[in-house]
């Protein structure tokens, strides 16, 4: 078991060595897909038909962090240790929440007959999860499938999102609520207008300078 894990890893480092991604995690089905200079802690598990864009990372060598099927991430994105991105919802409108009544694993306890079964998978199972570019996620918040979290936006430490989430926002609490924003509604529309993640190396290099205050990146970029 230990020598497939080992082989696995391997195999995901050699596909992403090109990119020069860094991948510590043997967690990672081979349907995803992880962009460029990323890094991928060794408790990171990501599942079927992940996206991940270039530059964003998932610190998580110490606590699982879980990134559910379905689910695109933008660029630059700083994702914390324990954090679970894409969580489903068991069908509350049936007599019973558990899996027996939609999955044959649990069915086949009860009967080995051949059973059949009115209902496949979760009832939200196809829905897409999307994070968008340079979003922070603290530490054990989890995230709830087929929500949008807006460009630049803040998720607070232990929070629980269950819907959408504005551009740079910053939410936080159970559930969590918008509780400020990084910046002025005319600045945010302006990082909007000019997305600063879109440029190559060489024009985020002239520009970086700039970046350490609104004002200057904004008469900078004019």
């Amino acid at each position: 078991m230990v020598i497939k894990k080992y082989i696995r890893l391997l195999r995901l480092k050699r596909k992403y060595r090109k990119y020069n991604t860094d991948i510590s995690s043997f967690n990672i089905d081979f349907s995803s897909n992880i962009g460029r200079n990323c890094l991928i802690g060794r408790n990171v598990e990501i599942r079927k038909n992940v996206t991940v864009g270039d530059f964003t990372y998932f610190n998580s060598d110490n606590y699982w962090t879980i990134i559910e099927s379905n689910t695109v991430i933008g660029k630059f994105c700083s994702i914390a240790p324990g954090v679970i991105i894409g969580l489903g919802n068991h069908n509350y409108h049936n007599v019973s929440t558990h899996p027996f009544l939609y999955n044959d694993y649990y069915l086949k306890k009860i009967t080995k007959d051949d059973f059949e079964l009115l209902q496949t998978g979760l009832p939200d199972e196809e829905e897409k999860t999307v994070i968008g570019n340079d979003v922070w996620i603290g530490m054990n918040a989890c995230i709830k499938r087929g929500v949008k979290i807006g460009d630049g936006a803040v998720i607070g430490m232990n929070a629980v999102v269950t819907k959408d989430v504005p551009p740079f926002a910053i939410v936080a609490g159970v559930p969590a609520k918008v509780i400020s924003y990084r910046f002025r509604d005319e600045d945010i529309k302006f990082i909007l207008d000019n997305p600063w993640w879109n440029f190559d190396n060489t024009e985020l290099l002239e520009k970086y300078k700039y970046m350490y205050d609104i004002e200057d990146y904004k008469q900078n970029l004019r």
